[in-house]
């Protein structure tokens, strides 16, 4: 499967795992990591991604994103193509660094866009046009993709 883990995926396994829910989260990530590590699925990076965990000011954090990121075997660039798509999501309601994920997505013809961000996945389903990408939460993608 060819997968784009938003930001807020790459950051989740950081987070206090003292809710239940973030505890299963950060496991399901964990796995899927470990499935792109083993070539299971493949991981497609961006430069909105690359851009978005840069500003974060925690180092921890941002140097694991990173270093993950880099594993990526495909790239999206910042390019027309892009932006044009983010700002047509943008016209749909999605908010910027929503849009340029999930038009990263688009353009590198993900399968799935995985988020930990509940708006994001509620509002990815009433996409119009809907799109191919699905965008999914890691704990149920898992789930699924482990039944089959």
């Amino acid at each position: 499967m060819r997968l784009y883990l938003d930001s807020c995926c790459l950051n989740r396994p950081f987070d206090d795992i003292a809710q239940r829910a973030v505890r299963e989260e950060v496991n399901a990530i964990e796995c899927i990591m470990a499935r792109i590590r083993s070539g299971i699925d493949l991981l497609i990076g961006s430069d909105a991604l690359a851009h978005e965990i840069g500003r974060n000011p925690d180092e921890l954090r941002r140097d694991a994103a990173l270093e993950f990121l880099a594993e990526a075997l495909e790239w999206v660039p910042l390019g027309e193509p892009v932006l044009a798509r983010a700002l047509d999501l943008r016209g749909q309601g999605f908010g910027e660094w929503d849009a340029l994920h999930l038009a990263s997505a688009m353009i590198a013809r993900a399968d799935v866009l995985l988020t930990v961000d509940y708006r994001l996945y509620r509002k990815a389903r009433c996409l119009l046009p809907p799109d191919p990408v699905v965008v999914e939460l890691p704990t149920v993608w898992l789930q699924q993709s482990e039944k089959e």
